[in-house]
């Protein structure tokens, strides 16, 4: 992702920074062993160099998502952007297939 310079740049480099604050949580994948993609409409019928790339983020993504990692700690672990895991986060959550994990300390009052 690329930023233009002077006052702009500046805003849009700490707009990415408080979205990472308000999305950053630890998610975990509702079913065990690898999810039907296919049946839920997130595996492509035609392959391309594009979405094959997108397919493996979100694999890599499933196989992290085990509710102990947050999306940087995953970002990290699968080398991928964390502004390109927001989506696959948002089409796992409409498939019903990722739930966020809320961490005890949020719970207590």
């Amino acid at each position: 992702m690329s930023h233009q310079g002077g006052l702009q740049g500046s805003y849009e480099i700490l707009r990415e920074c408080l979205n990472l604050f308000e999305n950053n949580c630890k998610f975990k994948i509702k079913c065990l062993g690898e999810p039907q993609l296919g049946k839920r409409g997130l595996y492509p019928t035609i392959s391309t160099k594009t979405n094959s790339s997108e397919i493996k983020d979100m694999m890599n993504f499933i196989a992290y998502a085990d509710g102990t990692k947050d999306l940087v700690e995953i970002s990290n672990t699968i080398n991928c952007p964390v502004w390109k895991i927001y989506s696959i986060v948002e089409n796992l959550r409409k498939a019903g297939l990722l739930e966020e994990v809320v961490a005890e300390e949020e719970i207590k009052i």
